[in-house]
């Protein structure tokens, strides 16, 4: 009797084409997960603050410098997203969001590397190919950016916050203030400040209330 939701992720099929619809006590995120709405800039600079009392609030959002980081990173996770969720429908059994994000760093910043991260998408290409084709490759990658351009989301929606997003941006936090904070303790923090505006359509899908 006690009101009840089940959560779950967009995850790659944000992409792959999982259409099934949210209904009374199911609601799927707009996101690939909840770590992608944890991951707000305002939330960060609210903990920036907290963890270093000698700064100002002005320096340390120039020192962490969020737009600069989706600046350098943001087109960089789209295209290997399309790529992991090209690999998901096609070849399935190639390992794809379970590749360390820290495979691909560039720096103590949290930013990507480059050379690094179109490797990455090269050799996910080739696998693919090898096994289907260069047909069925370009038809269904072409899909998948289609789905994305109708859906109205922002690129790092379809990125993994939890695998990739928020491990990058912590990289960049500790690089900017010392913090002895766990991932958990870190996370739970954000959750206080976090805009939670695109999760509001959640409490229509609550059961027994």
């Amino acid at each position: 009797s006690r009101p009840t939701l089940y959560v779950v992720d967009g995850d790659l099929f944000m992409l792959c084409g999982d259409y099934i619809e949210n209904k009374i006590g199911l609601y799927k995120l707009p996101v690939y997960c909840i770590e992608n709405i944890l991951c707000c800039h305002n939330a960060f600079h609210r903990i920036l603050d907290e963890e270093e009392p000698a700064k100002k609030i002005e320096q340390l959002i120039s020192d962490f410098n969020f737009d600069e980081w989706v600046l350098n990173n943001e087109e960089k996770l789209f295209n290997l997203f399309i790529e992991y969720s090209t690999a998901m429908s096609l070849a399935p059994e190639i390992p794809t969001v379970s590749y360390k994000v820290s495979e691909l760093i560039n720096d103590k910043h949290g930013n990507l590397c480059a050379t690094k991260t179109n490797a990455r998408i090269e050799s996910l290409k080739a696998a693919v190919l090898a096994k289907v084709g260069e047909d069925a490759y370009n038809i269904k990658r072409k899909e998948h950016i289609t789905s994305f351009y109708s859906k109205g989301i922002r690129k790092l929606d379809i990125v993994s916050g939890k695998d990739y997003i928020f491990p990058l941006l912590k990289i960049r936090f500790r690089s900017t203030v010392k913090t002895g904070a766990t991932d958990a303790t870190l996370k739970l923090r954000l959750s206080i400040s976090a805009d939670i505006t695109s999760l509001q359509a959640a409490n229509d899908y609550v059961a027994n209330i």
